[in-house]
């Protein structure tokens, strides 16, 4: 064999083992970066968790999430019934102070979720909000076009600096929030909230999130212990105008 067919068999043997790994590696993603510092790691006392570092924002207007320090998964879930995590906020930084779990994610603009808002001393309201599009017929670049409904709320205490171990609980239109094993809010919507991407989100405070599980039934069909990275970060680049 001559040198010419050597380096020609080379090169596609290196394209394919390229194109192989690349595959390989897309399929190890669970999470994306939305905005936000996010990143898998391990603490002092050997246990793993997800944590978003940078706590301030800047309302570019494009969606909640993007307004927010936001994190989704990359793939949707599937149907669930239970999720279940351990969350701590902490370093508060500025007023107000707010963190969110949101799910039945569509997309960037229509989806469901808690959200707690507070102040440098702790967070002490719940709501349970949906976003959705404003207007559909306009394109995705237009700003503030969406609409943040609240559904149901509740005044409830959150501490920073202490860990609280969160349980969702789902049955098609119905949902119900368990905190350190006690139920904190239960509400309905008009649509079915138990399928598609899941995330968080923070503002004004970093944020630790642990031991993640969603189940359908008994069988847990997603979960990440966070002893991993598996955030892929191309996230979403907005421009800001200058002042």
């Amino acid at each position: 064999m001559n040198n010419k067919k050597y380096i020609t068999i080379l090169i596609l043997l290196l394209s394919i083992t390229t194109a192989i790994d690349s595959a390989l590696s897309e399929k190890n993603f669970k999470w994306m970066k939305i905005s936000g510092n996010w990143e898998a790691v391990k603490a002092d006392d050997g246990c793993f968790h997800l944590t978003e570092s940078k706590a301030k924002t800047y309302p570019f207007g494009y969606s909640e999430l993007i307004n927010l320090n936001s994190i989704i998964t990359l793939n949707p879930v599937g149907q669930y019934s239970k999720i279940t995590f351990t969350l701590e906020a902490e370093n508060p930084v500025d007023d107000p102070v707010e963190m969110m779990f949101f799910f039945a994610a569509k997309d960037f603009r229509n989806f469901y979720a808690f959200r707690f808002r507070g102040n440098s001393e702790k967070l002490n309201t719940l709501r349970f909000i949906r976003s959705k599009d404003k207007d559909t017929s306009l394109p995705r670049k237009v700003k503030w076009n969406f609409i943040i409904e609240e559904i149901a709320s509740k005044d409830y205490a959150l501490d920073y600096r202490k860990k609280h171990r969160f349980e969702i609980r789902f049955a098609g239109r119905w949902v119900q929030l368990r905190i350190n094993g006690r139920k904190v809010l239960s509400t309905s919507t008009d649509n079915p909230l138990n399928s598609g991407k899941i995330g968080f989100s923070n503002r004004n405070a970093t944020l630790k999130i642990a031991d993640l599980k969603v189940y359908n039934g008994r069988r847990i069909v997603f979960r990440d212990d966070f002893s991993e990275d598996t955030i892929k970060r191309y996230g979403v680049r907005v421009k800001r105008k200058k002042d």
